[in-house]
């Protein structure tokens, strides 16, 4: 199979919650940061709280890309606990710190 289909295969697995496929592609070195951080903005869109702590443990992840767009969305979608794990991240964590909300 070629990069750019394993690429595809992982963003899928990541959306979806596929966790056994997602931590094999993980060990084979994979880059989880992929089309600009699709993996931890779909998983997190979806609630896959699973796959989100996955992909947080490697540091090419960053949970804060385009606005804070993976948090935003979990919050959107009611996946309160990927919303907390997110929010325990350091860099989504600083951005939030540092932005004053106006909730109505």
């Amino acid at each position: 199979m070629n990069l750019f289909l394993n690429g595809q295969l992982f963003i899928m697995f990541c959306k979806y919650g596929k966790v056994e496929g997602v931590k094999e592609f993980l060990s084979l070195g994979l880059n989880p940061a992929v089309d600009n951080q699709i993996c931890i903005k779909l998983s997190s869109e979806n609630g896959q709280f699973e796959v989100v702590r996955l992909l947080l443990k490697d540091k090419r992840i960053d949970p804060s890309h385009a606005g804070n767009f993976a948090v935003n969305k979990a919050i959107e979608n009611g996946h309160l606990k990927v919303v907390n794990l997110l929010l325990e991240n350091k860099k989504v964590k600083e951005l939030y710190d540092t932005k004053k909300f106006c909730w109505y």
